[in-house]
């Protein structure tokens, strides 16, 4: 995801400098820092990241008020709060900030969206900051306060866009962006909306397809193991009671045959324990 730092240094002239710029990782960062030292000759003393914080409010009458902030430091977010006049609250950073990738009925959302607040002739900046006032999923929240940002800036439609191919999709991304300098943004939303509705009607078909040879695949499966736990045991147990010798196969499928009728519940949680933490995750 696209995160974005600050910088802090000093010019050759030994004046304070300080600028943002958004990348999609530390290493992008760093290489895109390192271009602005070259170029400018600038020595970097401090370089921040973005961070999430949260915060909870105890107002006077008793109620509290918690929520979230996006900020470099903490200091920033307790100065925005005593600012604002606050005086009991707290501010602690969150450890763990995962955040998830807009589904694509959320990308679709902001297209329909937007392609009709075009047509009322409403700017597409103002239909950035609106549309992301209203956006719950945060990840896609903050890319569209940094297209918007970076538009205002006057930054080429296509690059801020190409940008964010880990939300919205590549194609759409290079869609939207081209938009930006066409002369009906209207028509490229909407062809771009069509799009991933064949898209996602295409990925559908294509599931149904496949439920079929699953299936079948599962019962060839099951029986495999059925054979292998039950009745495979019960023909290899005539030649041990005649101390007939096993061949090498025989031998090796009744000792994973033991080990199934022992480890098979084990066996299944390793299955089906993954399988719903990942469902639940998503």
């Amino acid at each position: 995801m696209i995160k974005e730092f600050r910088f802090k240094g000093l010019s050759p002239q030994g004046k304070l400098v300080q600028g943002t710029f958004t990348c999609s990782n530390h290493k992008e960062a760093k290489d895109y820092l390192k271009r602005l030292v070259d170029k400018y000759h600038l020595r970097v003393q401090s370089v921040e990241t973005k961070k999430d914080f949260l915060y909870k409010v105890k107002m006077p009458m008793g109620k509290t008020y918690a929520g979230k902030q996006s900020a470099f430091t903490k200091d920033e977010v307790v100065l925005a709060m005593q600012r604002m006049g606050y005086v009991d609250f707290s501010v602690t950073p969150v450890l763990f900030n995962l955040r998830l990738k807009p589904s694509v009925q959320d990308v679709m959302m902001f297209i329909k969206l937007s392609t009709n607040m075009l047509r009322d002739k409403m700017s597409f900046g103002k239909i950035l900051s609106m549309l992301s006032e209203e956006q719950a999923n945060p990840t896609m929240k903050d890319a569209l306060i940094q297209i918007e940002n970076q538009l205002k800036q006057g930054a080429e439609g296509r690059e801020v866009f190409m940008r964010f191919t880990d939300v919205f999709g590549r194609f759409p991304a290079f869609m939207l962006g081209l938009a930006t300098r066409s002369g009906n943004m209207t028509e490229v939303f909407e062809a771009t909306n069509k799009f991933i509705e064949r898209d996602i009607e295409i990925k559908k078909n294509i599931k149904k397809a496949l439920i079929s040879p699953m299936f079948a695949v599962a019962a060839t499966v099951g029986a495999v193991v059925y054979y292998v736990v039950k009745i495979f045991p019960a023909t290899a147990e005539l030649f041990l009671k005649y101390n007939m010798p096993l061949p090498p196969m025989t031998k090796a499928t009744l000792q994973l045959s033991d080990w199934l009728g022992k480890f098979w519940f084990y066996l299944l949680a390793a299955i089906i324990v993954p399988i719903l933490i990942i469902w639940r995750w998503r």
